[in-house]
């Protein structure tokens, strides 16, 4: 994904969007997922999720996208966390997203992902892997949001918070 400050100025599409905060209950890591963007090339890692479908619900696109995404098929009690506003370009096509993160206590289990996703997303999703906060902020891999790593990192030190959190920069 390309991402675009928020006054870019052709007229992206709009999209609503779900993503998954996969954490392990007993190490405190989190599952992403690494892509790589058509557009470019460039690798990033990412939360699982994506776009609501004409008349979902968030979280029924979250417990679909996660099955769909990584075989996560357990009963998802989720609590929205963070809200952010991005622009994008995939596939050539520019996007203006609303996307709400959500918190999702489990345990470690090796992603599977569904044989029904489209080409592109067959292209674009390359591994998973489950990260601690430290491995976040030490890394030199692009994350996605950037700042990733720095609000996971506050998630797990103060806990969850008491109302959803914007964290578009």
């Amino acid at each position: 994904m390309i991402e675009r400050p928020q006054n870019h100025r052709a007229l992206p599409i709009q999209r609503i969007a779900a993503r998954g905060l996969l954490i392990d209950q007993d190490s405190q890591h989190l599952l992403l997922m690494r892509i790589i963007v058509p557009d470019t090339g460039d690798s990033h890692w990412v939360t699982p999720g994506g776009g609501l479908d004409h008349g979902e619900t968030e979280y029924a696109c979250l417990v679909r996208e996660l099955k769909e995404e990584t075989g996560f098929t357990e009963a998802v009690e989720a609590r929205p966390v963070w809200i952010r506003s991005c622009c994008f370009t995939f596939d050539r096509i520019e996007h203006q997203q609303k996307e709400t993160f959500f918190w999702i206590p489990t345990k470690k289990f090796l992603p599977l992902q569904d044989q029904n996703v489209d080409e592109i997303e067959a292209k674009t999703f390359q591994e998973f892997r489950w990260w601690s906060a430290a491995e976040i902020l030490e890394s030199q891999e692009n994350f996605i949001p950037t700042d990733l790593g720095v609000h996971f990192d506050l998630l797990l030190r103060h806990g969850l918070p008491e109302n959803v959190i914007d964290i578009t920069t």
